[in-house]
Parts: C-alpha cells; structure tokens; sequence
C-alpha cells in the first residue's frame, strides 16, 4: 500500500497463482482468482469432479490399488495415462502402453506430484484445444481458442510444442459446451 500498488499479476503456473492469491488475500491486494478456485482448478480429481458436476465430459479414471501396483498393471486395459493429480506443464505425465511402462510411468508421476497423489486414466490420443476467456462486469466473454501440439521425449513425456491460435472447432465446441463452462465458472464463483 505504500508503494501504491494496486494489484500484482503471479502469471498463468498454476503452483504460482494458488500460492500468490493466498499471499495476495493476506496483504489485503486483488488477485484473479481465491485460493479456493485455485485448489478446485489445480487439482486433478477436484476439477474431474467439478467438471463432471456441471455435465462436461471427463475421461474415464482408473481406480488403482497403489499397495498392489503390480496387480493393477495385470488389469487394466492399455493405454494409460498416470498424472501427478496438482503438478502442471505436462510434468511427471506419463503415457502408459503396457505393464512396464505403466509402472515406471506411476513412479515418475509419484516424484512429480507435490502431495504424492497420482491419477490414471485412460488415454485419449487427440487434439489438445484451449479456450479463453476474459470475465468483465461479472459475465464471461469467449476470447479465442488455440491448438495444442505435443512432442514425446524418448523417455515418454509428452510436452508443449507449438500452440495455434485458430480452430475449425470453435463454433462446434462453444455449442455443444459453452453453457456448461458458464456453469462451472458459476459454481466457483469465477467472476473476474
């Protein structure tokens, strides 16, 4: 305050914006987004959950018996997904293709997860698309879409690449899920 600062911006890493609106609640500044949204939108059962909820598709989760890894492995149907459920940038993501892969792919997840928790899924490979929007006076305002593209690293990760920034599927996605994501915006109160 007596520097007059009226607002800080922390930049768009999750682990960063959930820490700094916590630190920017305490000294009484604006931030973006509460702590609370934070949590909801970083944590990857949390915002399945969240998702789920308001009717947007999710991908199917894999129930995991972590003290038997090994018997997991043996049952489930490949290929697989084993993500840190709060780490971002594709960190500790692992494509899994059989019971090997799948093994150290949980592992590797493990180490990149900040609480230990891991979620698998079934992979869907696809076409990653990323929608934007800007909230003024309240009300959301679509504000573009990009297409992700991703390399795979020899040991099995997958990471951003290129982003795009056009679709041809904007007018599909915005009619089949627009009023859904306005939903879940409302549900947490995500307003500004």
């Amino acid at each position: 305050r007596e520097a007059k600062i009226d607002a800080l911006h922390p930049g768009s890493a999750e682990p960063i914006i959930g820490a700094a609106s916590t630190y920017l609640r305490e000294l009484g500044l604006p931030c973006y987004a509460t702590p609370e949204q934070c949590a909801v939108l970083h944590e990857k059962i949390a915002f399945k959950e969240l998702c789920d909820s308001v009717g947007l598709p999710v991908v199917k989760k894999i129930d995991v018996d972590e003290k038997n890894l090994s018997a997991t492995a043996a049952q489930i149907s490949y290929p697989v997904i084993a993500k840190p459920v709060d780490a971002s940038g594709s960190a500790g993501c692992c494509v899994c293709r059989n019971a090997e892969e799948f093994l150290s792919g949980y592992d590797e997840a493990k180490r990149a997860s900040f609480t230990g928790k891991v979620i698998v899924e079934s992979f869907v490979d696809n076409r990653s698309v990323y929608l934007y929007y800007t909230f003024s006076g309240g009300k959301p305002y679509f504000t573009g879409v990009t297409r992700k593209y991703t390399v795979k690293y020899p040991q099995g990760n997958y990471v951003l690449s290129l982003r795009l920034g056009e679709s041809p599927f904007i007018a599909d996605i915005r009619a089949r899920f627009e009023e859904k994501l306005f939903a879940m915006f409302k549900k947490i109160d995500l307003r500004e």
